[in-house]
This record gives C-alpha cells, sequence and structure tokens, in this order.
C-alpha cells in the first residue's frame, strides 16, 4: 500500500492538474479502476469539503451507469463551496438523493 502526506497529495494533484487531469477526473479514475464492475452504491454526503468530494463520487459512478443514491447526513449543503457545487450537479443530473 503507498502512503503520502496531505502536502505530498496535495502536490501530486497539482502536478496533474497542470497536466490537465482535473480533481473530479482524478478521483473519478480512482474510483472505477478500484471498483470495477460496481452496478449500486449509496453514497454519504454532509455539507463540508468531504460531501463535496462524495457528491463528485456519486455523479461519476452514476455517469458509468452505476445505480447511486446519495443519503444526506447533514441536510442540503447551503454555504457556497464545494459540497455546494456539486450537490446541485448531483441533482441536475437527476442523481437521487434522499435525506
Amino acid at each position: 500500500m503507498l502512503e503520502v502526506t496531505a502536502a505530498q497529495m496535495k502536490e501530486l494533484e497539482r502536478k496533474a492538474s497542470e497536466g490537465g487531469l482535473s480533481y473530479e477526473d482524478m478521483m473519478a479514475r480512482i474510483l472505477l479502476e478500484q471498483l470495477p464492475g460496481l452496478r449500486m452504491a449509496a453514497v454519504v454526503c454532509g455539507r463540508g469539503n468531504n460531501g463535496g468530494d462524495g457528491f463528485v463520487a456519486a455523479r461519476k459512478l452514476f455517469e458509468a451507469g452505476c445505480c447511486v443514491h446519495i443519503c444526506l447526513a447533514d441536510g442540503v449543503p447551503g454555504t457556497p463551496g464545494a459540497a455546494r457545487t456539486n450537490y446541485l450537479r448531483a441533482q441536475r443530473l437527476g442523481v437521487p438523493i434522499c435525506a
């Protein structure tokens, strides 16, 4: 198993981004590689940055044909930021969301 520090991960993400790979695409690629053939998923999302990541993961799985449901752990993200932005994207895409 490979372990990296938070600072090392930020640097890896920065370099990948400079190379044209978005953070969302990085997440999706790893997720789909680690879970080949995944057909159903429930993704629990909060209102902070990790919730934003969860909304991205759910959306990317949904786009790949997986049956996904998002469960809101702490209500609809209201504060502008990654969670709110990606919640709205998932909602527009039609990913089922339950409170």
